[in-house]
């Protein structure tokens, strides 16, 4: 029989993170990478952006450990506390990470574009509306998360994002909502039901 201390034994695995498409200046000083278990969100580990250096593809590339044994988390945010909910990209590396020795590369790739939010011609206000992404109901925005977004007709809304399908939702009524994806061709232009849904009413 194994001995209970080796069953709870994990091992320190060293492995690096390759980031393509990031300005990654629009982070701030205290951007970094973080790691933990995708199941748990234990085990979580933050290696900063000033530990990597740049590769001749115009990408970065930073060191990073783990103790996580199965499926585990990379994220890039811009600072530790926002690593799990309010990430700008991240993705789930499968729990046979290779054979043991193989040098693993994981790569995150992806941007951060600068979103303007617009309101259709016949309306003067919309919100506060929730953001959320698509694939990730636990995300939150880094901005407007207390509030929600507000629309006001002449005042530009503009939010930094990383790449991926997002909502808008009224909170109040859940079914008005609408998609748009990161990057997008232009503004997003609320639609007249969504605009009209509270930000209108006096």
């Amino acid at each position: 029989m194994v001995p209970a201390t080796a069953r709870r034994r994990r091992t320190h695995a060293e492995f690096t993170v390759r980031l393509h498409g990031f300005a990654l200046e629009a982070l701030g000083p205290a951007a970094g990478i973080a790691t933990y278990d995708a199941h748990t969100g234990a085990d979580f580990a933050w290696t900063p952006l000033s530990a990597g250096m740049p590769l001749d593809d115009d990408a970065w590339s930073l060191p990073s450990a783990t103790l996580v044994r199965g499926d585990l988390v990379v994220a890039l945010a811009s600072a530790p506390g926002l690593a799990r909910h309010g990430y700008v990209a991240r993705t789930i590396v499968a729990g046979d990470r290779g054979a043991a020795g193989q040098a693993l590369v994981v790569d995150l790739r992806g941007g951060i574009t600068t979103v303007r939010f617009e309101l259709p011609a016949s309306a003067q206000r919309a919100g506060p509306l929730r953001l959320v992404r698509c694939d990730d109901p636990q995300w939150l925005p880094t901005f407007h998360a207390a509030t929600g977004i507000e629309l006001q007709a002449g005042q530009p809304t503009a939010l930094a994002l990383g790449a991926g399908d997002y909502e808008l939702i009224d909170p109040i009524a859940p079914e008005r909502r609408q998609r748009f994806q990161v990057p997008a061709s232009g503004p997003v232009v609320l639609s007249p039901t969504l605009a009209g849904a509270r930000g209108n009413r006096p």
